[in-house]
């Protein structure tokens, strides 16, 4: 394969800017150098050939460098001035008024409350809600059982009798007294026989009890009976009275104050021995 470089070098002549100044004759040498690159496949190689040449070059007077035009200055008027911004009228508020909600015509009642009203409803809430806790049904209230009860606690002596009614129920009674001499206490202070005295007064002694056909022989001063008619599982029914009385009558050894006396009765009668098992539930 054959390749051939030619490079030529030559001076360069500048036109600059500036005096006009004669010039007659210009010499120019161009140098011009043949390189011839020989493969293998070649006979001979070729030998690289010199030549040089002189160039005489005539040149005449050089034109008159050309007359730059003088800058003309035009005016430009200057834009015109920004249109004055009009004020325009801003939009009055729309005021939109809106019914005021109507006022419901029936007022809703306020929701029921649980609280008892009266003296019954006092007394059957408080033996319910012990015996909730024990797995028992609530109780009934029973007008010739409540009618029994008044006629043994107006007597203001304290102790059982199950004659009033002609008997056949089971029977709790409780004596209080207190330094306020005011009457209508009777829903508290029956309330509190029921709950403070009979239930929580007892269940504590009872606790090793449970699950027996009968409870254990416990001291005088750890009875259970209370608690356990109280939450007697085959009880049914139930009437109570509580009766302020004189000082010294139900409670004999209080000479100065009165005393509330509760008496309750049930039916169907509890505390049946052999049945504590199957009447008295733990809680």
């Amino acid at each position: 394969m054959k390749s051939s470089l030619f490079v030529v070098a030559a001076s360069a002549i500048l036109a600059t800017a500036g005096p006009l100044r004669m010039r007659a004759l210009t010499t120019d040498w161009v140098t011009e150098i043949v390189t011839v690159t020989v493969t293998e496949d070649d006979l001979q190689p070729t030998p690289a050939i010199f030549k040089e040449t002189q160039k005489v070059v005539t040149t005449s007077t050089p034109p008159p460098a050309p007359v730059k035009p003088k800058a003309t200055i035009s005016s430009i008027p200057p834009p015109p001035p920004p249109p004055k911004p009009t004020a325009a009228a801003e939009p009055k508020p729309k005021v939109i008024t809106t019914p005021a909600p109507a006022k419901p015509s029936t007022v809703a009642s306020p929701p029921p409350t649980n609280k008892p009203s009266d003296y019954k409803s006092t007394m059957l809430k408080h033996h319910n809600d012990a015996r909730a806790k024990h797995s028992a049904g609530p109780l009934e209230w029973d007008n010739d059982l409540a009618q029994s009860a008044s006629t043994l606690a107006n007597t203001c002596v304290f102790g059982h009798d199950l004659k009033p009614g002609g008997g056949g129920y089971g029977q709790n009674i409780a004596a209080a007294s207190t330094t306020d001499t005011s009457n209508g206490q009777e829903s508290t202070q029956g309330s509190k026989a029921v709950t403070d005295m009979w239930y929580l007064g007892e269940i504590k002694f009872y606790a090793n009890s449970f699950g027996r056909a009968n409870p254990l022989q416990l001291p005088s001063d750890q009875q259970t009976g209370h608690f356990t008619q109280v939450v007697w599982k085959a009880t049914t029914k139930l009437g109570c009275a509580t009766v302020k009385c004189n000082p010294g009558t139900a409670l004999r050894s209080d000479t100065k104050n009165y005393s509330w006396y509760t008496v309750c009765n049930y039916k169907s009668p509890g505390n049946v021995g052999g049945q504590y098992a199957t009447n008295v539930l733990a809680a």
